[in-house]
């Protein structure tokens, strides 16, 4: 009967993986590096919860094994465990564009407790300390067992105490609500982790992890409604639910300001190097601008074809036009560095918030006479 029940639970919690899954691989080919991972860390999910349901089988004596066999199928648990807990690791890292996932090198560091503990794990057949196999093919938790549980959700927990850390901050007010789910994920494990210490005939953690899959994967779904398809920034609908937020509390000594910008003559690029030129022209605008609004904590979106608004709200007007020159800078070298045939410039039209501003369509309006006047000034420059 506890086998039944065990194992009911596990299967329940693999169909639940299988069908995120299949969501999740018609995405990786044209959505980004954090979705590639997250299908990764799925895959993961469900070869951990297989082997769960492998452990079931033997533990339960539903099969005769050898003590090899036994110690085999629970080090490959837990070998999956911290993998799993890596790719969820280089998951949350990748969303809050940390330093750990920016180059190879440093995840490669990253993935070297990982290497450890599997090498620990491995060891525990001879020296027992995660866990052992008696002569009587039964499982016993080693003298370090719980060492292994705190290396095993190390890599998450360091993550989600970040994200929580930064959804505090009021520097980071544009991504707090992403930071929240990041934050609460290692909530389900954690606490359906402390239930299975006590009751190990019931597969508590894998109920744990895949509601924590599940919460996940629902606010993934609802960002990708948010999102731009192309340049994955934030689009015309998030633009206007934030700026309508922000016009209704905008308090203090700062000044919340609009910029309104688009490609000088993107058309052109259009026309000479065709369409996926073109699109490939705006990813680059796309990268450049969130690079630059990702260090001033300033909200960014796709306004519409290469048309691009940032609001943020700063004590001097200085600070824009400083804003405005370094993300020409920034443009100018990324498109010398992709070797492009063409020049890549941005025309910027900016204006502050006023209280006789009443609608959102008046506040882009100011802000898109100013952009005209630039491109006016720069058609007559050129």
């Amino acid at each position: 009967m506890r086998f039944i029940i065990y194992s009911q639970i596990n299967l329940f919690c693999i169909l639940i993986l299988i069908l995120i899954l299949q969501n999740s691989i018609k995405g990786v080919a044209h959505r980004g590096k954090d979705w590639t991972l997250f299908t990764m860390a799925i895959i993961s999910s469900l070869v951990t919860i297989c082997f769960d349901l492998l452990w079931g089988i033997v533990a339960y004596n539903m099969v005769e094994t050898s003590i090899v066999s036994h110690f085999a199928i629970n080090a490959l648990y837990f070998i999956a465990v911290e993998i799993t807990s890596f790719l969820w690791f280089a998951t949350f890292e990748t969303i809050q564009e940390s330093v750990f996932v920016q180059k190879r090198s440093y995840l490669i560091v990253s993935f070297l407790p990982c290497i450890f503990t599997i090498i620990f794990i491995v060891a525990s057949y001879w020296t027992g300390w995660f866990f052992t196999i008696d002569e009587s093919n039964v499982y016993h938790r080693g003298r370090f067992y719980y060492i292994l549980e705190i290396l095993m959700y190390g890599y998450v927990l360091f993550s989600c105490s970040k994200a929580l850390y930064k959804a505090s901050k009021r520097e980071y007010y544009v991504k707090r609500s992403e930071y929240m789910v990041m934050a609460s994920f290692i909530v389900f494990p954690l606490i359906f982790g402390m239930i299975q210490l006590f009751t190990p005939t019931v597969s508590m953690a894998s109920i744990g992890m895949v509601l924590a899959i599940l919460r996940v994967y629902i606010d993934f779904q609802e960002t990708l409604v948010s999102l731009d398809p192309l340049t994955r920034l934030n689009n015309r609908n998030q633009m206007n639910k934030f700026l309508s937020e922000k016009m209704k509390s905008h308090k203090g000594s700062k000044r919340l300001y609009l910029l309104l910008m688009d490609a000088d003559y993107f058309k052109n690029i259009n026309d000479l190097y065709g369409h996926v030129e073109g699109d490939l022209a705006l990813i680059r605008i796309a990268n450049v601008l969130k690079q630059e609004c990702s260090k001033k904590n300033y909200f960014l979106c796709r306004y519409g074809g290469d048309e691009f608004i940032v609001i943020c709200e700063v004590y001097r007007e200085d600070e824009i036009k400083n804003f405005c020159d370094q993300l020409q800078k920034s443009l100018i070298s990324a498109n010398e560095e992709a070797k492009a045939p063409y020049s890549l410039t941005l025309s910027i039209g900016y204006a502050p918030y006023e209280d006789t501003i009443t609608h959102i369509p008046d506040f882009i309006s100011l802000a898109d006479k100013s952009l005209y006047k630039a491109k006016r000034e720069r058609r007559a420059a050129d």
